[in-house]
């Protein structure tokens, strides 16, 4: 390699240059292989970023002997947790925690007190790890901590509680109090002593069957090879003193069968309930239910009182019990449902077979009495009464046209509530006709009678007459039966005659009553075919055929027509012919200028109608 200098250049031994230049080749290699694997070296350690130190704050102080670590913010699967109480880490202790979704926590419990602790992190993966952050310090407090409850002055809802402290390095056991007085003097000390047996970053004791209304001080210290250690700080709470009811409510009617719930008091404690009809409690009817297991379950079984007495006033009170104490009583009140004031549901005008049913339900009732009769004292010949389950029942076989009253009540095993309020309703006297409908003309001698049918109804019977009276030679009296129930049947009947007036009447029956028969209805049969083309007095041009059109009658198959230049229908020019299956008649060859004159009837095997 020849290096330039200013224009000159230098003199060199030919060995010596060759040898300079392998030389600096070498050097051009490795300084490449170097900044490689210094590349590579870089490219890996940068590949997991350093997690975020987040709890304990560095230099905190007076912290509890269980602290937990807190990192997050990294890429990798794990982190690496170290402490140690010298910075070096040269006797740390090492913890692998897996990664959570955003901050990772892990305790670290039984640490020594009045003590440094230095601590850092880094994150790993299946292949490579983080560099570490920095190494952050906490100091523990000189004494003894309490754990649970964390606050003073609560109250709580229950009369047992469980009382915990932070575990301790060196301490074996521990010694809890717990007393009604500050001082820890009174009668109702508690003394505890209890190893450390345990995994977690505290120790705990449960007490139970505390006061009511007694507000206790509490506290835990050390013990190392028997010898006691300071005591920690005094905490203190209280136990509710009453429960304060919460349903059923004076405001709101209930049910026979009482789902009770109340505010205070937790869903274990054990409860006692007194129930009367009289706020003094000291009636017949006192119930007193007491719950030593306080299995309350409110959500899944609620606690509750079943057959309760109708339409009736109960007072109520609840307190809570354990094997030392009894808590104040609450006191409330409230009042069942009943029917008194309610009515029985149905229609006011029925068929023969009538749905009944109770306008409200009463949860606690086994059932409901219904009773129905015509007179309102509820005691004739015609009485019916049914027990039903759900309020529902259907009395069938009833007096046409009859008034009914009807009334209902619930019960249980032991009690029956009072009657509704007594309603009517009517029974159908006749059945319902249709068409032809009153005073009805020009009705078809086919056209068919159309009426209703009801349930509850066997059969109905059908009488035609000319007079009112019915009491000619009928022309028909037929009986209807198997007709299907809440249609309009169209009954066909006898061949009509034209131009007559009848009438129509029904009645119906079932096994215990017939009714009375319907008001008859009127009609008029059709008299004479209706012309319809040519109109009268139209003048047809010089147009010398036309066709003769009439309406036709349903079923008649035959007309007689007579055509004339005669307004008498007497002249020599007189047509006069029948016509069959067919409403019109074909005219050729008319004379020019000339009126005609036309008519017709109907002709069936029975009747001749009138002449158009």
């Amino acid at each position: 390699m020849l290096i330039k200098h200013y224009g000159v250049y230098p003199k060199y031994n030919m060995v010596s240059l060759n040898s300079q230049i392998m030389f600096s080749t070498k050097r051009v290699i490795n300084i490449s292989i170097l900044w490689i694997l210094l590349f590579v070296t870089f490219c890996s350690k940068a590949a997991l970023t350093k997690p975020t130190l987040v709890f304990p704050a560095n230099n905190a102080t007076n912290l509890p002997t269980g602290v937990q670590l807190n990192v997050k913010n990294s890429n990798g699967t794990q982190y690496v947790f170290e402490y140690d109480t010298s910075s070096t880490m040269k006797n740390a202790i090492r913890i692998l925690v897996d990664k959570g979704s955003f901050n990772t926590r892990y305790w670290i419990n039984k640490l020594r007190l009045n003590t440094t602790y230095y601590w850092r992190s880094k994150a790993i993966s299946s292949s490579d790890s983080s560099d570490w952050t920095n190494t952050w310090s906490f100091t523990t407090a000189n004494q003894l901590q309490r754990y649970y409850p964390s606050s003073s002055g609560a109250t709580y809802t229950n009369s047992k509680i469980y009382l915990s402290c932070y575990r301790a390095h060196s301490f074996d056991s521990f010694e809890l109090q717990l007393d009604t007085q500050s001082n820890f003097s009174s009668g109702a000390l508690r003394t505890v002593i209890i190893p450390d047996t345990f995994k977690s970053n505290y120790i705990e004791y449960f007490h139970q069957n505390l006061y009511y209304g007694a507000n206790y001080y509490w506290r835990y210290r050390g013990i190392q090879a028997g010898t006691p250690n300071a005591w920690t700080s005094v905490g203190d709470f209280s136990i509710f003193d009453s429960i304060v009811p919460k349903y059923p409510t004076p405001t709101v009617l209930e049910n026979v069968s009482i789902e009770f719930d109340w505010q205070s008091g937790g869903s274990t404690e054990a409860f006692q309930v007194q129930l009367d009809t009289s706020a003094s409690f000291n009636t017949s009817k006192l119930i007193d239910t007491i719950s030593l297991d306080g299995l309350r379950k409110f959500e899944t079984n609620p606690f509750s009182i079943p057959e309760l007495h109708y339409e009736t006033t109960y007072f109520y009170r609840v307190r809570a019990i354990n094997k030392n104490d009894s808590s104040k009583w609450s006191s409330s009140s409230f009042s069942t449902k009943g029917f008194a004031n309610d009515f029985t549901t149905t229609d006011a005008y029925v068929d023969p077979i009538a749905d009944v049913n109770v306008r409200t339900k009463i949860e606690g009732s086994t059932g409901y009495e219904i009773q129905l009769d015509v007179s309102d004292s509820f005691n004739s010949v015609e009485f019916k009464s049914q027990l039903t389950n759900d309020g529902n029942a259907t009395f069938n076989q009833l007096k046409f046209g009859a008034y009914y009253y009807l009334r209902s009540r619930p019960y249980h095993a032991k009690d029956t509530g009072n009657w509704t309020k007594v309603r009517s309703m009517s029974v159908l006297p006749f059945p319902t006709s249709y068409y032809p409908y009153n005073n009805w003309t020009n009705v078809g001698l086919s056209d068919s009678l159309v009426f209703s049918t009801r349930r509850g109804i066997d059969g109905f019977q059908l009488q035609i007459d000319t007079t009112a009276d019915f009491n000619h030679s009928l022309f028909l009296d037929t009986t209807l039966v198997g007709l299907p129930i809440f249609q309009d049947p169209k009954i066909k009947t006898k061949t009509f005659k034209f131009g007559q007036t009848y009438f129509w009447r029904m009645r119906c029956w079932h096994a215990k009553d017939t009714s009375r028969w319907g008001t008859p209805k009127k009609f008029t049969t059709i008299n004479a075919p209706k012309l319809s083309l040519p109109y009268n007095s139209r003048l047809l041009g010089t147009n010398p055929t036309t066709s003769l059109v009439w309406e036709p009658i349903k079923t008649i198959n035959q007309y007689q027509v007579v055509l004339d230049t005669s307004a008498q229908l007497n002249s020599s020019m007189r047509l006069d012919t029948l016509v069959s299956n067919t409403s019109q008649l074909l005219l050729n060859e008319l004379l020019f200028g000339q009126s005609y004159h036309w008519k017709i009837r109907a002709l069936s095997p029975y009747d001749t109608s009138d002449w158009s």
